[in-house]
């Protein structure tokens, strides 16, 4: 842990505090598991993996910061009524209209409702700092910025750094570039004074059929999520953001969209224990303080069927009692279909739950307004909202935001995008591309100077990344399929070809058809998939197919180091993350050195 007196004066266990306790999420486990396999409790100092001199100044540091936090946390409640303790606990989403928030709405729910923070649609960097400047300057109590952002920023801000999906980092053999990740897209949400990422998504991909997660997920192995989702949590929470996990209790096994409907998850206690559960307990032991809960029935959870989000079964019972997670609590977006309630506002029945932090509601005011009159009514205990308002407040001091500082607009992009940025983006692509089978020895590949290699984009023009890099090594002949009638050009030149390498950009009929012709036309192939695993499934042959490339995605960083890995230009060790009947195998990856 760095000598920082701000992570040091707000950090245990690398986890930001919560309010009235040192920090615990979900008791940590250095003296084992309990019968039941969760964790069992252990000492602040041990679980902060801090020993001697610099573990007792965490520990004198953080007993030095509670009363501060509590004292301002305590000062702003003071003046709070019961309506905007409340307020505080609810988080609106607002979308930009040709660029602005809506004046009327910012102020409704800001200055009038006085909620305790927001949600942003897409919009660019210079709306996203104008937005957040102008609803922090309104607000009496300072307003906790969130970020739907699974791969950083750019999920919602188009013109700030992409990163590749979450199925492409899950093929990472290394869990420190995801710890440095987790510190980039914690440097940049701060630069544009964002506090909390929902990130990452702790799913276990076991379904290839979900409509939902997918490629949002790091894969289908429990302790490769576990371990990718633990450590970008780590590098987030160690700068400062606060990483809140989802969507617990799993969403990886489903097939049904819970934005739609309400999903299922037929897991039995011990499936759930053993595959849903753990990497939401590996990344709060490396500091994650928040969670995220879904819209997910679970009938070995609670057997009613009520939704996850809205079950106290779930959110007090299992997340807080059994597995001791004292973080924020968040729900998903509740005007989502999956959270609709028939005989009680839905916002009230997730505060009955456990749930901190009302998110994204369908009528925030109305749904603040019910919130009192069921407090009034005896219904909602006026304690509770006192306590968890307070428990807010008290992460909100932690996070830098006693201290109001304006976002300055000027050379935002390039402190976004820096130098560091760029380097971090092409480590992780030469980290996730893989080489999925290599029966042939084809690669990488040699004796250039006396094979003829053709280069076909299918669905990308011959300007694109992937092919400038093929030809630093190769002076290869080009083409693109984009539509039927390019097709003919493509074969004409594959068959001309000792090597033909293509590369798939997407997964359409034009694409499909011609792939198939080009394997019957080629004497020597290599496939080189620019799009998720689940869409490489409906391209015949790939589970026979003796060379196998997967990148995953086609961010202009993944091309270029794909390229490099067929000629031999870096060293590849990824492994598919997924089990695909038709494609690949969980694991599945060899090993390539590069080339002298």
């Amino acid at each position: 842990m760095k000598k920082s007196k701000f992570k040091l004066s707000i950090f245990i266990f690398g986890g930001l505090l919560a309010a009235g306790s040192l920090g615990t999420v979900f008791a940590d486990c250095h003296s084992g598991s309990s019968s039941s396999g969760v964790m069992s409790s252990s000492s602040a100092t041990s679980a902060s993996g801090q020993e001697g001199s610099e573990g007792s100044e965490v520990e004198e540091n953080v007993q030095a910061s509670l009363p501060a936090a509590e004292a301002w946390a305590d000062s702003v409640m003071s003046k709070l009524t019961l309506r905007q303790r409340i307020a505080q606990l609810f988080i609106p989403r607002w979308d930009f209209n040709r660029g602005v928030i809506s004046s009327a709405v910012m102020r409704r729910h800001v200055v009038e409702d006085g909620v305790g923070g927001f949600l942003l649609g897409k919009g660019s960097i210079a709306e996203y700092a104008d937005a957040i400047n102008q609803a922090q300057k309104q607000a009496g109590v300072p307003l906790l910025v969130t970020l739907d952002g699974e791969w950083g920023l750019n999920m919602r801000v188009p013109d700030s750094p992409r990163f590749p999906k979450n199925i492409a980092l899950g093929a990472i053999q290394d869990p420190s570039l995801l710890e440095e990740y987790g510190r980039e897209v914690a440097r940049e949400c701060k630069l544009l004074g964002i506090q909390v990422d929902f990130a990452p998504v702790l799913d276990v991909n076991s379904n290839p059929d979900n409509p939902v997660i997918g490629y949002r997920s790091f894969g289908e192995d429990p302790e490769r999520v576990a371990k990718a989702g633990a450590a970008f949590c780590k590098g987030m929470e160690g700068e400062g953001v606060m990483a809140v996990g989802k969507h617990f209790p799993g969403h990886g096994d489903t097939s049904v969209d819970s934005h739609k409907a309400l999903p299922s998850v037929d897991h039995s206690i011990a499936t759930l224990e053993s595959v849903d559960f753990l990497p939401f307990v590996e990344a709060a032991k490396a500091g994650m303080s928040g969670v995220m809960v879904g819209h997910l029935r679970v009938p070995a959870l609670d057997k009613g069927g009520t939704p996850a989000s809205l079950s106290k079964a779930v959110t007090t019972d299992v997340l807080q009692k059994k597995l001791g997670f004292d973080g924020l609590i968040f729900t998903d977006a509740l005007a989502m279909k999956g959270a609709a309630t028939t005989n009680e506002n839905n916002c009230i029945s997730a505060f009955k739950a456990g749930a901190d932090i009302l998110l994204n509601s369908a009528s925030p005011s109305k749904d603040i307004q019910a919130m009192v009159d069921a407090v009034n009514a005896g219904a909602v205990d006026r304690k509770e909202i006192d306590r968890r308002c307070r428990k807010l407040l008290v992460y909100k001091y932690n996070l830098g935001l006693a201290n109001r500082q304006t976002i300055k607009k000027e050379g935002l992009a390039s402190k976004i995008a820096n130098a560091q940025t760029r380097g971090l983006l092409d480590r992780l692509a030469k980290a996730s591309v893989t080489v999925v089978r290599n029966n042939n020895g084809l690669l990488p590949l040699g004796n250039l100077s006396e094979r003829n290699v053709a280069v076909v984009c299918l669905g990308a023009p011959t300007t694109c990344e992937f092919v400038s890099v093929c030809k630093k090594y190769s002076p290869a002949s080009v083409y693109s399929v984009t539509n039927a009638a390019s097709v003919v050009n493509a074969i004409a030149g594959a068959k001309k070809a000792d090597v033909v390498i293509v590369g798939v950009f997407n997964a359409d009929a034009v694409t499909k058809d011609a792939y198939i012709q080009l394997v019957k036309a080629s004497r020597a192939f290599v496939p080189v998939f620019f799009v998720n695993p689940f869409k490489m499934q409906r391209f015949s042959g790939l589970s026979i197919a003796p060379t196998l490339v997967a990148a995953y995605d086609d961010t202009k960083e993944l091309q270029s180091a794909a390229a490099q890995a067929v000629f031999g230009g870096i060293g590849v060790d990824g492994r598919f993350p997924v089990n695909i009947k038709g494609v690949a195998s969980l694991g599945e990856g060899v090993v390539l050195k590069k080339k002298d």
